[in-house]
């Protein structure tokens, strides 16, 4: 099993200029989308992620041109690839998020990936909003450290729910307290499932493995939801791309990786 984890800045061009990129790309629910984007901002990332993420998919199957690839959704609402007639990707799942003009792709061959992103400088009331959304251990465990972590170890621990709940497709209100994690424990990242959670009955796919790391000035946590067979041949490839030039190296600190 392999994941990919592609780090993409927003592109230095006019909103119009990327319109004029992605025409013809759009499928007619995309477009509607866009059109309901009222701030340039909005329509200017709406496309990015859009653009992106076709060209990317291209990028695996040559074959098919980015304007080709068609979206569903899992009864859980989780977006998947439904490929266009005659084409049969590879098993697996993708998972994207954006902050603050940098849009990160998980793509993974084998089970259910999730990404999920933030801004190093996101300033939050971190003991309020682990009290609110996080278990008893980890309000606990922010609550008892120093202050001048706490907002990283925040961040950390968010990301690292974000990524499970994406990669489960549960959404966040049902189930950030089923996991929680350690960063500061012995082995340098610990994670406890709390409930058993399958992304179909049946399936087999009830390991996890999970990273957390930096990319300049983004924190980010990365979860994949796999079976048994999966769980001890995983790899992790970070890359960058552009939409313009395509792929690029990419520098990401991986600082933690736990597994369970």
């Amino acid at each position: 099993m392999s994941i990919d984890l592609w780090l993409v800045p927003e592109p230095d061009m006019t909103l119009q200029q990327l319109q004029e990129m992605s025409a013809g790309l759009l499928s007619e629910d995309e477009q509607k989308r866009f059109d309901s984007q009222r701030l340039p901002k909005g329509q200017f990332t709406f496309l990015h992620t859009r653009v992106a993420l076709r060209k990317l998919l291209s990028h695996y199957w040559p074959a098919v041109e980015p304007g080709a690839w068609r979206f569903r959704r899992s009864h859980h609402g989780k977006p998947f690839v439904s490929a266009p007639p005659g084409v049969v990707p590879t098993a697996g799942s993708y998972n994207l998020t954006h902050a603050d003009g940098m849009l990160a792709i998980a793509v993974c061959d084998s089970g259910e990936v999730g990404v999920d992103i933030e801004p190093q400088t996101r300033e939050v009331d971190a003991l309020a909003l682990a009290k609110r959304f996080f278990t008893n251990e980890e309000f606990q465990l922010l609550n008892s450290c120093a202050a001048d972590i706490r907002q990283s170890l925040f961040l950390e621990i968010w990301t690292l729910k974000e990524a499970c709940v994406k990669a489960c497709g549960m959404g966040l209100a049902h189930a950030l307290r089923h996991f929680s994690f350690d960063p500061l424990a012995a082995e340098g990242l610990a994670m406890t499932l709390h409930k058993p959670i399958q992304s179909a009955p049946e399936s087999g796919v009830d390991h996890w493995q999970v990273w957390s790391g930096i990319h300049g000035a983004f924190r980010l946590g990365l979860a994949c939801q796999m079976s048994a067979a999966d769980i001890s041949v995983q790899s992790l490839t970070v890359q960058g791309f552009d939409i313009v030039s395509g792929v690029q190296t990419a520098q990401w600190q991986q600082q933690r990786r736990a597994s369970i």
